[in-house]
């Protein structure tokens, strides 16, 4: 670390060049509010339509595609959660956690219902503390595992969407 260190501080300028590419390449260095902006460059899709690709993933499966066998053998990792065996027969899952935003989709058959659920959920323009306290401990990944199969969740979440929709 401390020879890195020293070498990035050098008086010649063409020695600094690459770290200094590399801090811009990695976006490293840059403010919570430039991170959050630079959401707006990356591809946008909606949670309905991610939900349709997973839905297709999920019926190719079922027809023993091959291709769609193997992302969801790499979506299965939380099975590997003695939590997560507890509450679903299957679950797969993949999360994303951006400064300002936090976003997920999974598929999980509860181990209580058999019924099969295809979700994604989508946080964004988050204000720094609400990020930090999702992103802490997995909470995001919890509220959207409980979200498959707790009754009391889904409710309360359509209630706070309809009144977030209401004028």
């Amino acid at each position: 670390m401390w020879a890195l260190s020293k070498a990035y501080h050098t008086p010649s300028r063409e020695a600094e060049q690459p770290w200094r590419e590399t801090l811009q390449d990695q976006r490293l260095g840059i403010t919570f509010m430039q991170e959050r902006d630079a959401l707006a460059l990356f591809p946008l899709s909606t949670a309905s339509e991610m939900e349709h690709a997973l839905e297709s993933l999920l019926r190719r499966e079922a027809d023993q595609d091959p291709v769609a066998e193997q992302v969801m053998a790499w979506l299965d990792w939380p099975m590997n959660q003695s939590q997560t065996t507890r509450d679903f027969a299957w679950y797969g899952a993949q999360y994303d956690s951006r400064m300002g935003f936090l976003g997920g989709y999974d598929i999980g058959t509860s181990g209580y219902t058999g019924d099969t659920t295809v979700q994604v959920v989508l946080f964004d323009r988050l204000p720094v503390a609400f990020w930090f306290h999702l992103s802490a401990n997995h909470m995001q990944q919890d509220y959207q595992q409980r979200l498959s199969y707790d009754p009391a969740l889904i409710a309360t979440t359509k209630r706070a969407i309809r009144l977030a929709d209401s004028p």
